[in-house]
């Protein structure tokens, strides 16, 4: 997803800093996000505007707003808020188009990003917390879900074939040190 829309910005002839304005709007689209996300979940407007101000602010996040590369981290963040949101908006009877557009922005997040594949398990922790979890939302998030099985069983299968990959004591080791 972000690949296409680099390649209507660059074709459209907009220099290399509307890729850099492309960051700074999604960064800033994923503050509003955030203080919509915790709207309702405490008190008062301060605590979800403090929330927002600390995203912008954060000087640890930098780099997904510095690096052009960054708008995959980016995208992916903003449409797995989405997918929260229109999650919660999720009501005993959602009509097609909602849940066509449920659906289509946990979709577009994993088009965004492969790490979107959690977005699922977001929406329903979400759900579960707020004692909001039904049949409906369980169906959309699974239709989700299941697309991202199928998208990590393709890539897989493109890495290594139809066998399965050895697994050595020392590629867990590897992967264990790797990871910490």
């Amino acid at each position: 997803l972000p690949i296409f829309i680099w390649g209507i910005l660059i074709n459209a002839g907009a220099p290399a800093a509307a890729l850099h304005l492309l960051n700074i709007t999604l960064h800033g689209t994923n503050a509003f996000l955030t203080i919509r996300l915790w709207e309702g979940s405490a008190p008062g407007r301060t605590p979800p505007l403090l929330t927002g101000a600390l995203l912008i602010a954060m000087p640890l996040g930098s780099e997904p707003v510095t690096w052009a590369s960054g708008v995959f981290d980016l995208s992916a963040t903003a449409l797995v808020l989405c997918f929260v949101l229109i999650g919660r908006r999720y009501d005993g009877s959602p009509t097609r188009l909602q849940r066509a557009v449920f659906v289509g922005a946990g979709i577009l997040a994993l088009a965004a990003k492969e790490t979107a594949a959690i977005g699922s398990l977001l929406v329903l922790t979400d759900a579960w917390i707020r004692n909001n979890l039904n049949r409906r939302l369980l169906a959309g998030a699974s239709v989700v879900f299941t697309v991202a099985a199928g998208f990590s069983a393709a890539r897989l299968v493109g890495a290594f074939g139809m066998t399965a990959p050895s697994v050595t004591k020392y590629e867990i080791q590897r992967a264990l040190f790797e990871t910490f």
